[in-house]
């Protein structure tokens, strides 16, 4: 059964209560010879184990739930083996680190904690994500290079986990929504790896061999118009896609058996819908009002469905504005310095 979501109402604020049920802040502790953590571009977690992917400084932070840094994996210049430059994306296979980077299209191999160099998989595609699910690399194709007739042109593609072989290609290159940068369209739960097409509105789960459709997105009135998106004009799609303030560009995925959510975009604006399959109760978020301490709290990037956790990263900076050191119903006054410039932040969802 495909749940078909209708979001064609007025995203609003929503107090945190009504989602979750509490939050718990730990500081990043970060040695001064290392980058800090500037500008998030993917979070995910391994066990524990949680890798910060900073876009802007080509850099990946790997910590612990109590903040400590394991490693960081970083652009510093210099160049040879093992080095990078650029880094489009990650998976962490026990204490084996994959990092994909996009300029040369390898995935190079380290120890996560000696950063052991385990030499690279030549990937010779233009990736956007990597995920290792069951023994297979997912992944979502950025190609125009080839054919529409060559299955390398597809956008979504999986491989054995030598990466020298195709097991599974679809959903050919087209031009128009799926041009904007949306991270992470998948999301791994227990034994299914869910994927959003961004250009049909799908959300679909991989499970052993079955390919399932799980839900439909109805963005209603806010729809970008089909026939503006044929019309491979990617400067007038943005333009109007901002000026209308349409809906889509789905990204930050997270789903379970029992319900879905995501941030999307309505022209400048991040919003976050969550929907609750066994309630059938759809929320549809401009922002979230932090009823527990004031102000507001950032959206939650990453799901540990093995802890029930939400997790996300709050600037230091944040929580000076909210000035949320100052009130005393969380541990934030007993945790926070001005020696640490990044926060994890966990929700606790309600049961």
């Amino acid at each position: 059964m495909v749940v078909n979501i209708n979001i064609n109402n007025i995203a609003k604020p929503l107090k945190f209560s009504k989602i979750f049920d509490s939050l718990y802040y730990v500081p990043i502790e970060i040695p001064k010879n290392i980058p800090e953590i500037a500008e998030i571009y993917k979070i995910k977690v391994f066990d524990k184990k949680i890798g910060i992917l900073d876009d802007f400084n080509a850099a990946l932070h790997i910590v612990d739930y109590s903040g400590n840094l394991i490693n960081a994996f970083y652009a510093d210049g210099s160049e040879g083996k093992g080095t990078f430059q650029d880094l489009e994306d990650f998976e962490i296979l026990g204490d084996t680190l994959f990092l994909y980077q996009r300029s040369t299209q390898v995935i190079h191999k380290y120890n996560i904690y000696s950063k052991i160099y385990y030499g690279n998989l030549p990937v010779n595609l233009l990736l956007i994500e990597l995920n290792f699910f069951q023994d297979k690399f997912f992944v979502y194709a950025d190609e125009d290079r080839f054919g529409l007739s060559d299955q390398r042109s597809n956008k979504l593609q999986i491989f054995n986990k030598s990466f020298d072989h195709l097991i599974y290609s679809s959903i050919p290159y087209v031009p128009g929504r799926d041009e904007f940068d949306t991270p992470q369209r998948f999301y791994k739960y227990a034994d299914r790896i869910y994927f959003s097409d961004i250009f049909n509105d799908t959300i679909y789960s991989f499970k052993g061999d079955d390919i399932l459709a799980e839900y439909v997105i109805n963005w209603g009135s806010y729809h970008i118009p089909k026939q503006l998106l044929f019309t491979n004009d990617q400067e007038t799609i943005a333009g109007k896609f901002f000026e209308q303030k349409y809906r889509g560009f789905k990204h930050f995925l997270m789903a379970t058996e029992d319900w879905l959510s995501f941030w999307y975009r309505q022209g400048l604006d991040q919003n976050f819908f969550f929907y609750d399959k066994n309630s059938e109760k759809e929320f549809n978020i401009s922002s979230f009002v932090d009823d527990k301490n004031g102000g507001t709290l950032p959206f939650p990037m990453t799901f540990d469905f093995k802890n029930d956790l939400f997790i996300s990263v709050i600037p230091k900076e944040y929580i000076e504005y909210e000035q949320k050191e100052f009130d005393v119903k969380s541990n934030l006054g007993d945790v926070f310095s001005e020696e640490n410039l990044n926060y994890l932040l966990f929700y606790q969802i309600k049961n």
